[in-house]
């Protein structure tokens, strides 16, 4: 049995650990010339944020106005999101390089091959950078965006620890070019997460009382589905967790799923140096979904990704329900041979 604990709490994670301060910050995002936030609430969201000296000295340059001036409006709007500050910030080498060479006074827009690394790993970041450099407290966003990179960074602090080698194949699963790899692992944020849900009360889901959930299905960015999984459980993060973990040498470059900011906390509370270099994005169709969420997790903000179809599962279930009723009462052996044979004619068809 393996244990591992989670490295950094949630409340390191986010910059404003602080709820109350996170919803006067947003309040704040959305203010106007028009609508200014009231004297009273800023004065309030200044006293909150004193524990955080950059994002308070920032705000001290704002007070006469009472609202962002429109080049910081998503930078508020990103400190008032319970998401982790790394779902905006890519923890990776080039744009840590980047905030460094800012840091030390280098113009951002002056190298077009640092322009480009931002827009397709942080493009929140580079709007800020971008649209900001003229504003005369430039130095003061500045000192606040290296904060926010250490913050970026905690959860990635640590050695790497990963399950052991495995190589007993699931039989509730069908990958025959992702063979099991390694086990899954415990960990004590699973724990934790029993504790919670067991403390909830919750409306039941309105699933079938005999039939089990579903199935979970994968696929590349091509369109081609490398296998599925079923569902024993309610769909939760824990499905695509096990799958990559268990299945992928190393991390994919890029998870794009409707529960993709649920399941970046996920991975953040067991095994975040593994998924390090992973982009977590919710795909285009649930996107609008997503109101509280970072916009760092919106796909439709990386040109690189302009190209994929992102409700390809969507469509691959509209596909799956014509055989829905014949699947539901088959013997397992019967139901694993049956969708796995209609998945590979679906990846015939892709490929034609």
């Amino acid at each position: 049995m393996l244990s591992i604990l989670a490295r950094v709490r949630y409340s390191e994670r986010v910059y404003v650990y602080d709820a109350a301060a996170r919803k006067l910050l947003k309040k704040f995002s959305k203010a106007s010339l028009s609508s200014p936030l009231s004297v009273e609430d800023f004065t309030q969201l200044c006293s909150n944020v004193s524990l955080w000296p950059e994002l308070h000295k920032l705000l001290m340059h704002l007070q006469e106005l009472r609202y962002p001036p429109l080049e910081l409006q998503v930078l508020f709007k990103e400190l008032a999101s319970s998401s982790s500050v790394c779902s905006w910030i890519a923890p990776s080498e080039s744009v840590i390089s980047i905030i460094h060479n800012v840091v030390k006074g280098v113009n951002p827009t002056e190298n077009p091959c640092h322009l480009v690394a931002l827009q397709q790993q942080s493009p929140i970041l580079f709007k800020v950078l971008t649209d900001c450099i003229s504003l005369p407290f430039f130095s003061d966003i500045v000192a606040l965006i290296n904060s926010l990179l250490e913050c970026a960074l905690r959860p990635f602090q640590g050695c790497n620890i990963v399950p052991p080698n495995s190589k007993n194949e699931d039989s509730d699963a069908f990958f025959p070019h992702l063979p099991l790899i390694r086990q899954r692992g415990h960990y004590l944020a699973d724990r934790k997460l029993q504790r919670i849900q067991s403390g909830k009360c919750t409306k039941k889901s309105s699933r079938h009382p005999s039939l089990l959930p579903g199935v979970f299905t994968m696929f590349c960015p091509h369109g081609i589905c490398y296998g599925f999984q079923v569902m024993k459980q309610a769909e939760s993060p824990n499905v695509p967790f096990t799958i990559m973990l268990t299945r992928f040498h190393t991390a994919p470059q890029v998870v794009i799923y409707d529960n993709a900011c649920n399941l970046h906390e996920y991975v953040l509370n067991r095994l975040p140096l593994f998924f390090k270099d992973t982009q977590f994005l919710v795909d285009r169709f649930h996107w609008d979904n997503h109101s509280a969420c970072s916009l760092g997790y919106n796909t439709n903000l990386y040109p690189q990704y302009a190209w994929i179809n992102t409700q390809i599962v969507e469509q691959s279930n509209s596909e799956l329900n014509r055989i829905k009723g014949s699947l539901s009462y088959m013997n397992k052996g019967n139901f694993m041979k049956h969708l796995s044979l209609f998945l590979y004619f679906q990846n015939k068809q892709t490929l034609k």
